[in-house]
């Protein structure tokens, strides 16, 4: 059984997020080289637009939920308008919601970072409370503004290395204690990178837009 399984959902799918994308894979892929299956970290990568396999994948189990998307309102996420080409879509969670109900599945994970702008808002919070089972909590990773790629691949280099290096529980899974560690040493590595000191926050320039907090489920499915 792998350590931690991961699902990566890119749900834009343009060649900046595909990027992002790739450069998870090959993190993980060097984490696993040469090791035992134990020590492994299993990755499923979903890059698509269909709201349906997004539901699906999003409702299968997963350590780690690591969704890449623009975020938009409280609640929904985008894919990109590229020159009139593309028509943006918009993914809503209370869409998910209610599919997952109609099938009487449910969210399944640990932990659930939302790698888009301005997804750790009390709207974006209250809505996760109400898709999160009653009874069952989750790790939350969000941002607290608009963000930038490099800014969102240094965190989540970071994110996943101190992951690679936590010491599982006695079933050989991480679990929650090990996500908030693996967050705050993460923050420590990520404010002493040069991109931190290129995007700070004026208002709060010692504070790192990624933040975490646990939700606590009230959904009935």
């Amino acid at each position: 059984m792998a350590a931690m399984t991961v699902s990566l959902v890119n749900i834009d799918g343009s060649s900046a997020f595909d990027d992002s994308q790739q450069r998870v894979e090959s993190l993980v892929a060097g984490h696993n080289r040469g090791r035992v299956k134990e020590d492994r970290f299993a990755l499923r990568v979903t890059n698509t637009r269909d709201r349906f396999e997004i539901a699906d994948e999003l409702a299968r189990p997963a350590d780690l939920i690591h969704v890449m998307a623009h975020g938009a309102s409280a609640g929904i996420l985008t894919q990109q308008r590229i020159f009139n080409l593309i028509t943006m879509r918009r993914y809503n969670i209370r869409v998910l919601k209610n599919y997952w109900k109609y099938l009487s599945v449910k969210p399944m994970a640990k932990c659930i970072f939302l790698d888009a702008c301005t997804t750790f808002t009390s709207g974006w919070k209250r809505l996760l409370q109400e898709t999160i089972p009653a009874g069952e909590s989750v790790v939350f990773i969000g941002t607290t503004r608009k963000v930038h790629f490099d800014e969102c691949e240094a965190y989540a280099e970071l994110l996943y290395n101190e992951l690679f290096t936590a010491r599982p529980a006695r079933a050989g899974r991480l679990t929650p204690h090990h996500f908030k560690t693996a967050h705050s040493q993460a923050l420590v590595n990520y404010k002493k990178t040069e991109v931190f000191g290129a995007y700070h926050d004026v208002d709060e320039p010692h504070k790192s837009p990624f933040r975490l907090a646990t939700i606590h489920g009230t959904a009935t499915y």
